[in-house]
């Protein structure tokens, strides 16, 4: 698809401003962004999200996938078709994910040396620290 392509309407070219980033053209969405970053649009009475208009042939069983990671682009350069299993894997929370898993020492900089029961790594020093603040702070209550 060329930027003006008239199978699109109008209005929605309206709404695109083209902008070179690192060397790079992106299509920004001007109008409506949806609260999980998506440009949007309502043709006939329908809200749909721009990127599909640009890319309209998604060969069954794939999904869209912004290479640029600029959710409000609808350039068809900047989106490749890839299974939701890649589209998962390449996205912001695996990323999130994969850098918790990497982090090698906890909050109060000691080494992360074991892994609970759910599957999260945890600090015995730290774990040994809260013990004793709960322990001692129970002995400060008078008995009455």
């Amino acid at each position: 698809m060329q930027f003006g392509d008239p199978s699109l309407p109008q209005r929605f070219w309206d709404n695109v401003s083209v902008t070179k980033i690192d060397g790079k053209t992106h299509w920004l969405w001007t109008g409506y962004v949806h609260k999980k970053g998506y440009g949007r649009i309502t043709i006939d009475h329908k809200s749909i999200d721009v990127h599909t208009l640009t890319t309209p042939d998604c060969p069954p069983g794939l999904e869209r996938d912004h290479k640029c990671k600029i959710k409000h682009c609808c350039n068809p350069e900047c989106i490749e078709f890839v299974t939701h299993l890649e589209n998962v894997r390449r996205g912001k929370a695996a990323e999130v994910a994969r850098a918790t898993f990497t982090k090698q020492r906890c909050k109060r900089n000691h080494v992360y040396d074991r892994v609970n029961s759910r599957g999260h790594k945890v600090c015995s020093l730290c774990i040994a620290i809260r013990k004793e603040a709960s322990s001692s702070s129970l002995r400060k209550v008078p008995i009455v």
